[in-house]
């Protein structure tokens, strides 16, 4: 059953402006550790209405296949947290691990208290490079933001398509770090992670 455009157009709304209010107060009052104090400006109106309305268009494809309610508000809290990381590691260039830690244990608490095993195996195995990386790095070559994010993916997409989503994310950064070609300075990866997932999420429905 195909539902009314109203319906359609009001579920992308109210994705779309969860996202936009959300990443606008956590900009506000989330910021890394090693930030100053001093007032930062907010991310570009363009970039974060692109964000919030990919998230819609994701909340709009899962509503009309039937998410259940549960699903949708994880769809929410895993596309909003990738809109905010986006958006933060394009300001500052670093992820904070308080909005990208809660949101991952979230998401694979889910899965354990659903017993879907298989997406929780996924999503620690995915995970667990870059965590590796992170720690014997200290944080400079990966962040441990960046690797719960890759987490959160893995909780959200399982084995197969996390794997191919983050794969994809990589590669994608990597070309165009190598186009770059600019030493010293560090490329954000989070938005590449938040399109490549977000991306996926058109193919399978969030556990």
């Amino acid at each position: 059953m195909i539902e009314p455009f109203w319906v359609l157009a009001l579920c992308w709304i109210v994705f779309a402006g969860q996202a936009y209010l959300i990443v606008r107060l956590a900009e506000r009052y989330v910021r890394p550790r090693s930030n100053d104090a001093a007032p930062l400006a907010p991310t570009d109106d363009r970039v974060l209405g692109a964000l919030a309305a990919a998230t819609g268009l994701v909340g709009v494809w899962h509503f009309a296949q039937g998410a259940p309610l549960l699903g949708l508000v994880l769809l929410a809290i895993v596309c909003t947290t990738l809109d905010f990381a986006c958006c933060s590691d394009l300001r500052l260039r670093k992820v904070p691990a308080l909005v990208a830690v809660p949101a991952m244990l979230l998401i694979g608490g889910v899965d354990v208290a659903t017993g879907n095993w298989s997406a929780l195996v996924a999503g620690v195995a995915i995970m667990l490079p870059f965590a590796l990386a992170a720690a014997s790095s200290k944080g400079k070559s990966a962040g441990y933001g960046d690797a719960a994010l890759v987490g959160l993916g893995g909780f959200a997409l399982g084995l197969e398509l996390g794997i191919l989503a983050i794969a994809v994310a990589c590669f994608a950064a990597a070309g165009v770090g190598f186009a770059r070609r600019r030493r010293g300075d560090s490329l954000p990866f989070a938005p590449y992670l938040a399109v490549a997932v977000q991306g996926a999420l058109f193919i399978p429905t969030i556990h």
